[in-house]
């Protein structure tokens, strides 16, 4: 992938401190951000009741909560280089019913 210009690089959306090295390292190899696309998600496909609270709260830490911190850690960069888009990928599953799609 390194020879058709893609970098590969870990980010965990639930972990804050990943999310602030991330764009860090981004930063420090590029000096800049021109996109930002959060498309990050995945579904709990289970009976409301079955589904531990914890679990849905990891869900809301990745789909919400990473989505936000994405966005406050790249947003000082596109501030200073005066450009910069930031794209948000929603899901169909806010607008159509779902089998077991309660959370």
């Amino acid at each position: 992938m390194a020879r058709e210009g893609a970098h590969l690089l870990y980010l965990d959306l639930s972990d804050s401190n990943s999310i602030r090295e991330f764009v860090s390292r981004v930063l420090s190899q590029t000096g800049k951000v021109d996109v930002l696309v959060n498309n990050a998600g995945y579904g709990l496909y289970c009976a409301m009741e079955d589904v531990p609270l914890e679990e849905a709260r990891q869900q809301f830490e990745v789909k919400l909560f990473g989505l936000a911190q994405m966005i406050k850690e790249v947003l000082p960069a596109m501030r200073a280089q005066r450009s910069g888009r930031i794209i948000n990928v929603g899901s169909i599953g806010g607008k159509v019913w779902s089998f077991l799609g309660s959370w």
